[in-house]
């Protein structure tokens, strides 16, 4: 396949796979409110885990052919674009507040995941066993999360109900509609991306990192300036730490359970910046409670050294 080709394929499988997932968490939306789950469960869950389907998908395939670094490399660079990207745009668009429930919950585990993710395979260079850790330590932290995800009025009153008419077995087929795209997306997107790396001689980490995750993260992108724009930023700050820690503990984690045989290398600085942007952005939070526009403005020049050690080193 030509790259102008794989271009165009990779364009459609990422406009396939945006739709797809969209579906799912627009219907999975009217699931969590139609059986009474808080707006903080809403946006964590429904749409932080919703959104990185994409992640994990593409993990999953990737590792299966034997690429395990490319999944992992894809899985913390969508983390990055989470925590800088999605949330600077947040910032600088809404300047959203912090609850203390987020800095407890979502905020601790996003940055927990990632130092464990680093620690673990990194520095000790555990690899099959040690990938079951992140993922026990990712169900009792969703249980914690659930558990405490009660109404927040301070937070969640801005936010309109948009309940639907269909009955709950009609949105739950939707939503197995819309996974069942996504997965299908994931896997022709993450076929065209590596075939554009060989074609432009780029290496298949350095894909994973750059193009894997920008257009895996598209959905998180277009779900913050969505809840932006409905003035609904605490959704948008749920988003990116859902899906962070999501693929600290799940996606990347995968790419290794999926193919125990395969050797990761060549994540090490992807896994320590993904480490470094929570543990910033942590703080930020924490500081004044609140994500200014300048913090916002931060983050997104973070992404930018993201990017210019790629390309330039």
């Amino acid at each position: 396949m030509s790259l102008p080709v794989s271009i165009l394929v990779l364009v459609l499988a990422i406009a396939a796979l945006a739709f797809a997932s969209h579906f799912f968490v627009a219907n999975a939306i009217i699931f969590a409110e139609r059986t009474g789950h808080s707006k903080i469960f809403t946006g964590v869950v429904v749409i932080g885990f919703g959104t990185a389907l994409p992640e994990l998908a593409t993990a999953v395939f990737a590792s299966v052919a034997h690429h395990p670094s490319v999944g992992v490399a894809s899985s913390l660079g969508a983390t990055v674009i989470n925590l800088t990207v999605v949330a600077g745009i947040t910032a600088v668009t809404a300047m959203p507040a912090i609850s203390s429930r987020t800095l407890k919950n979502e905020g601790l585990v996003s940055v927990f995941g990632a130092v464990l993710f680093a620690a673990g395979f990194v520095v000790v260079h555990l690899s099959y066993l040690f990938s079951l850790v992140p993922l026990g330590v990712f169900v009792v932290s969703t249980f914690m999360i659930i558990r405490n995800s009660g109404v927040d009025t301070g937070y969640e009153s801005e936010v309109p109900e948009e309940l639907s008419s269909k009955s709950l077995l009609v949105v739950g087929t939707l939503c197995l509609g819309g996974l069942a795209g996504t997965l299908l997306a994931a896997q022709v997107f993450l076929d065209a991306a590596l075939n554009i790396a060989d074609l432009a001689g780029m290496s298949k980490v350095m894909a994973g990192a750059i193009i894997v995750s920008f257009g895996t993260s598209l959905p998180e992108i277009a779900s913050s300036v969505q809840a932006a724009i409905k003035k609904a930023p605490d959704l948008a700050i749920g988003n990116a730490l859902g899906s962070s820690f999501f693929n600290s503990l799940v996606a990347a984690p995968a790419a290794v359970l999926f193919d125990p045989s395969g050797k990761i290398g060549g994540v090490a600085f992807t896994s320590f910046f993904a480490m470094a942007c929570s543990i910033v952005f942590y703080f930020m939070m924490w500081s004044g409670r609140r994500l200014s526009r300048s913090e916002g403005a931060v983050l997104l020049m973070l992404y930018g050294a993201f990017l210019g050690y790629y390309f330039l080193g």
